[in-house]
This record gives structure tokens, sequence and C-alpha cells, in this order.
């Protein structure tokens, strides 16, 4: 405070005394400066923007943000652009947005990269925004080559001057390729109002169509997701679903494109979904059923009693039933003898797809295993030994946690998985072992499970020397094939699932033992971005698979089904990344030696 009385004289002593001083030393010099404000304080503020010390700059360049110092601007750009230190970066976007001048707009987009530590892009945002030059920034919206600057132009144009956003500009990016362009675009939309009359405009075009191209589903889903809370919207979108000449490609569109929405509002829930819950709906059936799981509309009186109905028609197809069953499963835990025996014969049919056949295991692992009589539990567990592995890790978990008739269970699953405990994972015996502590059957599996997985690289070499050489054509036609299960997780160029990863170029970076490895032994190597995760709800139910995407409220989950879970987090007791792939242990015996060689083959030739 003596030295900032002193004013003019301060300055010159301080600025004499600067070049000896300590770093630290000098770090307080530079602010004192700073609240003196005069030129020459000024520019040894400016001189210190190229000391070599970080901490030094990082001062400097806070300093002469709060003085609005234009004479700075050119050192305050080089910083931002290529200063090794994130802090100084963060300081001289701040200095650049406190300076508003236009000429630096340019210069901050271009320091935006998709790579951008966070803290980084969030100074840079609030820079643009200080400066608030939407028309400096228009150019960047059309540039696709560059989403993350498509992003901060949404974003800062509609912080700073929304009213000269033009509504098709905004809405023409709804079917951008990325997936961020097209969420700030619906966050944008959102917001303004005054846009309804072009949305519903756009909206009844779109509804016009009779064939859907990718670009155009991308623009339906963005605009339902950004317009759903709008009545006006929800009107028009019930009109449709009701309208009789409506090309039945539209409401099915329209329909999927909820799936996206993270709250369906109350009022479309009647209006719009219990009329596609009937029977005579057969196209829109399975859509109308995927969205009451979603929403847990069966909570609702007259939602479940239209798909009890479903569930027990006869005459309806019989993955629709399983559907139907498995909206209600969590309801009603208890089964009529004559489902049961439904369920049954779809996990053994060996016709069904790998998909139904879980669906019906994911149906019978929602009944409560205490309440069913002796002999059909028995059943029950029959269904495991004959069950592949993507029913086997469904139906195993209820037993698991059995209340009563613990040795009875144990005993059965002991016959159940005599033939399966080398393709049992480490964490499925451990559960076993938990679950059954002193069951001799149990422990006899354990023994045979812990001795096939210390033979693992003993078994995989013995497996490898016995294959045959494979053929790709066949292979490819294997891949692609239901009864293989490739494609529900994996794809090769455009075909196949998510769940897993992209195959395309597999064959460019793994042997023919990794191929191997990866089918006998999933667990062995989980790709980083495809991790399992188990999930607790405090109700007890468990829920597995990858998180798909997570807000504020839900955490979004996608199954070896494909199909999204929405899981609210005040409903969550538990979440942790399991050590177990989604890929379950055990397919290779889908698959004679020939079959098998000939799917390695396939993928040893992608490139």
């Amino acid at each position: 405070e003596a030295l900032l009385a002193l004013g003019v004289p301060a300055v010159t002593a301080l600025n004499a005394a600067y070049p000896q001083a300590s770093v630290l030393e000098q770090e307080r010099m530079l602010w004192i400066l700073s609240r003196l404000g005069t030129e020459a304080a000024r520019e040894t503020l400016r001189a210190a923007l190229l000391a070599n010390e970080a901490g030094i700059r990082q001062v400097a360049a806070t300093a002469l943000g709060n003085l609005s110092d234009s004479m700075s601007l050119a050192p305050l750009l080089a910083l931002i652009g290529s200063d090794p230190s994130l802090a100084v970066r963060r300081s001289a976007a701040t200095a650049l947005g406190q300076l508003g001048m236009v000429s630096a707009t340019d210069p901050l987009m271009a320091a935006m990269e998709a790579t951008t530590e966070l803290h980084l892009r969030h100074a840079i945002t609030y820079a643009l925004m200080e400066i608030g030059t939407s028309e400096a920034l228009a150019n960047y919206l059309s540039d696709e080559a560059e989403p993350h600057h498509q992003v901060l132009s949404l974003r800062v144009h509609a912080a700073t001057d929304p009213n000269k956003l033009q509504a098709s500009r905004v809405m023409a990016l709804l079917n951008a390729s990325h997936a961020e362009v097209r969420q700030e675009a619906q966050r944008v939309i959102a917001s303004q109002p005054a846009w309804q009359v072009e949305l519903l405009a756009l909206f009844r075009q779109l509804m016009a169509e009779t064939e859907w191209s990718p670009r155009q589903r991308l623009l339906l889903d963005g605009l339902v997701v950004a317009s759903v809370q709008k009545k006006a919207f929800q009107h028009a979108m019930t009109e449709v679903l009701h309208a009789p000449d409506m090309p039945l490609a539209a409401k099915r569109a329209l329909l999927e494109s909820w799936q996206f929405v993270p709250d369906l509002p109350e009022d479309l829930q009647p209006l719009a979904v219990l009329p596609v819950i009937e029977p005579a709906m057969s196209e829109l059936l399975s859509v109308g059923l995927t969205l009451m799981r979603k929403f847990d509309l069966a909570k609702h009186e007259e939602f479940r009693e239209k798909v009890m109905h479903l569930a027990y028609d006869g005459k309806l197809a019989s993955e629709l039933r399983v559907q139907a069953l498995e909206v209600i499963a969590h309801q009603d835990r208890e089964l009529r003898p004559k489902m049961f025996a439904f369920l049954q014969r779809r996990i053994q049919d060996p016709v069904v797809s790998p998909i139904d056949r879980r669906r019906a295991a994911q149906v019978l692992a929602f009944l409560d295993i205490d309440l069913l009589e002796k002999a059909t539990l028995m059943q029950y567990i029959n269904l495991i030994e004959t069950s592949s592995p993507l029913e086997r890790d469904v139906l195993l978990t209820p037993l698991l946690s059995a209340a009563v008739r613990k040795e009875f269970i144990a005993d059965g699953l002991g016959k159940a998985l005599a033939t399966q405990a080398a393709s049992l994972s480490t964490v499925q015996m451990q559960n076993l072992r938990t679950a059954f502590p002193d069951n001799d059957a149990i422990r006899s599996i354990s023994e045979r499970n812990e001795i096939a997985h210390e033979d693992r690289g003993q078994r995989l070499n013995v497996l490898l020397e016995s294959l045959p050489t494979g053929n790709a054509s066949r292979g490819k036609i294997l891949f692609h094939e239901t009864k293989a299960t490739c494609t529900l997780c994996h794809r090769v160029g455009n075909a196949g699932g998510r769940l897993g990863p992209d195959l395309s170029h597999i064959g460019a970076i793994r042997n023919r033992r990794d191929l191997l490895e990866a089918i006998v032994f999933p667990n062995a190597t989980i790709v980083n971005g495809y991790e399992n995760y188990l999930i607790t709800s405090k109700d007890g139910s468990t829920h597995a698979g990858l998180v798909h995407r997570q807000s504020r409220e839900y955490v979004y989950m996608i199954g070896i089904d494909q199909q999204e879970q929405r899981l609210s987090r005040d409903r969550i007791q538990d979440m942790k990344r399991s050590p177990i792939s989604v890929m379950p242990p055990g397919l290779e015996q889908l698959f004679s030696q020939e079959a098998l060689a000939d799917l390695i083959a396939y993928l040893e030739g992608c490139h």
C-alpha cells in the first residue's frame, strides 16, 4: 500500500529492482505494477509475457487483461497459440476476452482443437462471449471439417446475440455428422420459442417422406429431442400417429426418434403410445413396446393390462409376445405354467435368433426364484445346461441370490454346469462359490475351472494346432449369420452392431492366435471404451452393459440385446466397472473346428 501511495516514483523503483529480484518477488512486483497502471508499468508487464518462468507469464497475462491493455494483443495471441503451459494459455484467453478486440476471434478459434483441455476450452469460450463477435463467427457454423468450431460458434451465438441466429441454419445442423454438433443445435433450438413456426414446418415436411435416408433420420431425431416438451409440437406428433393416410415409414421414424428423448411428456404417453400397443398395429408394435420398456410405462395400469393381453395372445408373433413379457416382467414376477413353457421353448429352439433367445431368458430371470414350485425350479436349472453362453449368464443371476432351497439349487447347478466348467469366467465361478460355499458339486466345478484357467495358454496352443486351414468366404457368411451372434455386437464395414469394437481392420493389427484368444477367452483383454459396467438398483435389480451416455439425471446403458436402458441416478445403489467382457466366454462351443477356422480366416483378411 505504501508503494501504491508513492505513484510514479514507485514504478521507477520497482522497474529498477525487478531484474535482480527472485521469481516470487517478481510476481509480487508485477501485481503492484498492474495496480499502478502507468505506461512504464505496462511496458514491464508486456515484457514479462516473454519471461522464461510460466508463473511470471501467467501473472503478466492476468494483469494486462485486468488493465484491458490493447498493446498486449500480439504477445497474448502468441501465448494462446503456443505456450507450453496450460495455465498460461488459460490466462491469455481470459485476457483476450477482457481486451474485447474482434481481431482476436480467429486466433482464439484456431486455439480450440478437438483435444483441447476442458478448462482451456471454457476460457476460450468465455473470451469469445466477452468479445461478442457473432458476425465474425458466422462462417464457423458451416465448418464441417472442424465440428468443435461449429459447437463453439453455436454456443457463443446463442449466448451473445441469439436474435441474429437463423432458424434454418441451426436446424440444418440437426443432421450434422458429429453428435456434439447435433446436441448443441438441439439445445439452441429448445431455447428459441420464436422458431416454433419454422420447426413445425420442417417437421411436417419430414413426415411426408416415404423413404428415409440416415441424414433425414438424424434431422428428425434432433428435431424431436429439441422440441418434444413444446405443446404445439406434441400436438403435431399426435396428429401424425393418428392420421390414417400418413406413411407408415414416417410413423415408425417418429416413434423411434422418441428413444433419444430423456423424458417422454405424460401427455404423449396415452395419446401416442397406447394406440400402437395393439395387435392390429403389428408394423409399429415392436417400437411401441421398446418405448414402454425404456420409459417404464408398464407401471401404469392401463398400459400394463394391454401389454399383458399381447403377451398371452397366441395369434401374435412369438418375438412380439416375448418383447411384451419383457416389458411387464419386472412388474409381475410370476408366470403361468403355459408361459413358462413358451419361454422355455424359445430358449431351446436353435432357429430362434440369439437376441430373441436372450430376451426370453431375461424374462425368466425376472421370476421370483423363491416362489417357484420345485418341479418348475428344476426345469429352470436344466435350461442352463442346454442354453448358449448368451443365455446362461442371464439365467444364472437370480439363482445366485435365492434365499431358500439353496442346496437343491446348488446340486442342480452342479449337474447343469458339469460339462461347462472350463468356459465359466473367473468372476462367474467366484459368484457361484460365494453363493454356495459349502456345496461339493460347486466345489468340484470350481476345481476344474481353476485347472482350465491355469492351462489357458496350453489349451490355446492345442486348439490353434488342431485348427484346419480356414475358408475366408465361408467365414464371412458365418460372421454375418444370425446363429454366430458376431454381428450382434461387432461390425465389418457398414454391417453389424456397435456394442463391441469395429472389426473392419482387425486383420491388420491381430494375428491368428490373437483372434482365437479373443473368441475363446474374451475377458483376457477388454478394449478401452468397451468396458462392461454393472449397476445395482436400490430395488436389488442388476443391469449390465456398456454405458452409452450419461446426463445429470440418468445413466443410459446398452446391453447385448442392443436395447438402451435408462436408469435414474437416484435409483442407483452401486455402479462399477466389471472385469467381465460383454462378450461371454464359451462362444467357440457354438462352432465346429472347421467353422471356427473359417471365421478366423475371414477376420484375418479384414484390413
